[in-house]
């Protein structure tokens, strides 16, 4: 499977249902019957990759909305976008 870098183009499964409650989102899904909820930084990484993006356009939208490097926007945002990865939430491109 393709390892996430700065150049991976990447985009929220869009067959997935989830919800947002507040500023965070939650989603079940169906197939894995996983519940999953993420917290208001991981809710607005959600709706960045609503459409298809580079990791490295996604830490160029979260450091102009928070007050981080890019290098530390990555290895925040690194273990989160593998989990998703891993559990199929996103699509890799």
């Amino acid at each position: 499977m393709k390892s996430l870098e700065l150049d991976t183009t990447i985009q929220l499964d869009p067959s997935l249902l989830y919800s947002k409650i507040g500023d965070e989102i939650v989603l079940l899904t169906v197939e894995s019957g996983k519940y999953f909820k993420v917290d208001a930084v991981g809710s607005r990484i959600w709706e960045l990759i609503k459409e298809p993006t580079t990791i490295h356009n996604l830490c160029g939208k979260l450091i102009e909305e928070y007050d981080i490097s890019s290098e530390q926007c990555y290895e925040d945002i690194a273990p989160f976008l593998e989990r998703l990865k891993e559990d199929a939430l996103i699509l890799i491109s």
